[in-house]
């Protein structure tokens, strides 16, 4: 945190699994039907009062909850009290930095925010919600990733691309024509810079510091040439 706020960047701290091994990562889980709910619960309390008045470290209360398909259940009610319960948690601590609400569909559907967006808001400060843009986003055409905003923007919704990469699901894809979208509109997108294993093609930049280009659509100098490009975003 410390070396972050050195350079004056944001901590953006969120919770990708729970023990360690792959069957408790958080990613297409249903929050409620996991068995660490209650324990989980209690760490983000923690990282609440850790982080209290230190407004350079936001939290994201759970990552890409729900399955991409639906086939856990999944409701929009499901959503607005899981994710009303997990920011009341820190909230009651005092802290009043600004949290992060996952979409559903393993954070990709947006749908759900312009069900209960507005509802979520209601009485709330400093929240701002996370888009995961991958196969429901990058294999779409401009013309309807621009409508899908417009529904966003109609709406007044506070929205983040917190990830996008050309890799998911062993699909390659090509992220520049997304990413040109958001540019032009001045939307903020974030992407992984490094990752855990170096050959990992969603990565930005290799271990050398270098753009990653590897079988991935030149990921590396495509996000680097949209990261440096000067916006005139729409009104």
């Amino acid at each position: 945190m410390d070396e972050n706020r050195k350079q004056n960047k944001i901590s953006w701290i969120c919770a990708f699994g729970w023990d360690g091994t792959s069957a408790t990562l958080f990613t297409g889980k249903s929050p409620k039907n996991t068995f660490w709910w209650e324990d989980y619960k209690t760490k983000l309390k923690l990282w609440a009062i850790q982080f209290k008045d230190q407004n350079d470290v936001w939290i994201e209360v759970w990552n890409e909850p729900y399955r991409y398909d639906r086939a856990d259940g999944y409701t929009d009610t499901s959503w607005l009290q899981n994710m009303n319960e997990l920011t009341a948690i820190i909230r009651a601590t005092g802290n009043k930095n600004i949290v992060i609400i996952p979409c559903a569909e393993q954070g990709q559907d947006e749908s759900v925010l312009l069900n209960k967006g507005t509802e979520f808001l209601a009485n709330k400060s400093n929240i701002l919600f996370d888009i995961h843009a991958y196969e429901k986003w990058l294999l779409d055409t401009p013309t309807h990733i621009n409508s899908r905003l417009d529904d966003l923007k109609r709406m007044d919704l506070p929205i983040i691309f917190g990830e996008t990469a050309p890799i998911n699901a062993g699909i390659l894809m090509n992220p520049s024509p997304f990413l040109d979208v958001l540019h032009e509109r001045g939307i903020s997108i974030c992407a992984w810079v490094w990752k855990k294993d170096e050959t990992d093609q969603d990565a930005l930049m290799t271990r050398d510091g270098l753009p990653n280009n590897i079988n991935n659509n030149n990921w590396g100098i495509t996000f680097k040439n949209i990261a440096v490009k000067p916006r005139n975003p729409k009104p």
